[in-house]
């Protein structure tokens, strides 16, 4: 006959899956034989041990009892009874000795578990030590290698400002060896240019003074020829008056006879004469008239001023063509035609002189020969 012991103890931690264990604060706990843990505020485990089976002794004793009791007197029921204790004395003295020996396996165990949970906590420490250990190793290089990059490019950029400011001061001095340089040759052209300059004007000046001479000499020269050639031009002017006085005294004599006597003497067609006057202002007209031509030769002959020079002509022939014979017509054109004039720069302006006058004479041949009284217009 086999019996189980179930024997409990309190868990704080919660953990009902270990049955049989034990720690130090299990000693003293509680045994309930054939128990059931506790319902309280702790959670309560418990362990189950079999006990020893009775010995063959006493299951004889037992049977023996049970088989021939009926021979037994009633006298011998108290030693029957005291077997029974000291039976159960040794059952229960070898069920605490079980027992004893439970508890002393489970804390055993928790104590192992608990070692175990140190050792691994210890190895957990010195991993989660090594790695950060082995995380400052290279946070550590890391840093020193940065520090290197940085020195380097630290290293590199004074070296390149040292660059820079080489190449700075190089330019500079550069810069200023140019502008000495051309400081110095723009004084040497400065002072060429003084010295050809004098050169120039004491040449100039010795060829003025020659000149002068020269012209004074050609001037005296000049003048004694034409003071001689003024002595025989008056001479023979004196002469060929006198001879002309003569020939038209003659021929007054003879046209008062003739126009006396009525004849009417044929010959050449007699010539109109002109005054001396008159041919000194037309020779005038005529070099005024060749200044003006030459002064606008350029201007005419320009293709870019063909355009204007259109537009001016145009202009010039509306105002002409315009011109009646009514003097307040007179007055209006005559006003335009200044007012255009006064607009107009050189050598416009001289071109549209020119331009007005050729007009005028077309007009005088065109307009003239169809009406005589056009005449009186373009003369106003």
């Amino acid at each position: 006959m086999s019996r189980v012991l179930t024997f409990s103890s309190s868990d704080d931690d919660g953990d009902d899956g270990d049955d049989g264990c034990s720690s130090e604060s299990d000693v003293g706990a509680p045994v309930r034989v054939g128990g059931v843990g506790s319902s309280g505020a702790r959670r309560v485990r418990t362990a189950r041990v079999r006990a020893p089976d009775a010995s063959e002794s006493e299951s004889d004793e037992r049977r023996s009892a049970g088989v021939g009791g009926a021979s037994v007197s009633e006298g011998s029921d108290a030693t029957v009874v005291d077997g029974e204790v000291g039976r159960r004395a040794r059952v229960g003295a070898r069920t605490i000795h079980a027992v004893g020996r439970a508890r002393q396996d489970a804390f055993e165990r928790a104590r192992d578990r608990r070692e175990r949970a140190k050792a691994t906590a210890r190895r957990r420490i010195e991993s989660l030590e090594l790695e950060l250990q082995v995380a400052r190793d290279v946070e550590q290089r890391a840093l020193v290698d940065n520090l290197a990059i940085m020195d380097e490019i630290r290293a590199r950029l004074a070296a390149r400002d040292d660059a820079l400011f080489e190449n700075a001061h190089a330019m500079r001095r550069a810069r200023v060896e140019a502008e000495t340089s051309a400081r110095k040759a723009t004084e040497a052209l400065v002072m060429r240019a003084v010295v050809a300059d004098a050169e120039a004007r004491e040449a100039a000046e010795k060829a003025r003074v020659e000149e002068e001479k020269r012209a004074r000499e050609a001037a005296e020269a000049a003048k004694k020829k034409a003071e001689l050639a003024e002595i025989e031009a008056k001479k023979k002017a004196e002469e060929d008056a006198r001879a002309k006085a003569a020939e038209d005294e003659a021929k007054k004599k003879q046209a008062e006879a003739d126009y006396v006597s009525g004849r009417v003497v044929g010959g050449e067609i007699p010539r109109v004469a002109a005054a001396a006057e008159a041919l000194e202002q037309e020779k005038m007209l005529a070099e005024t008239l060749a200044q003006a031509r030459a002064t606008v030769a350029e201007y005419q002959s320009h293709p870019s001023a063909k355009i204007e020079r259109r537009k001016l002509t145009n202009a010039i022939v509306v105002h002409i063509q315009q011109i009646a014979a009514t003097k307040e017509q007179i007055n209006k054109k005559s006003r335009d035609i200044l007012t255009l004039l006064v607009q107009l720069q050189e050598p416009q302006k001289t071109f549209a002189l020119l331009s007005i006058a050729k007009k005028m004479l077309s007009q005088c041949d065109v307009q003239v020969a169809k009406l005589n009284r056009y005449a009186f217009a373009l003369a106003e």
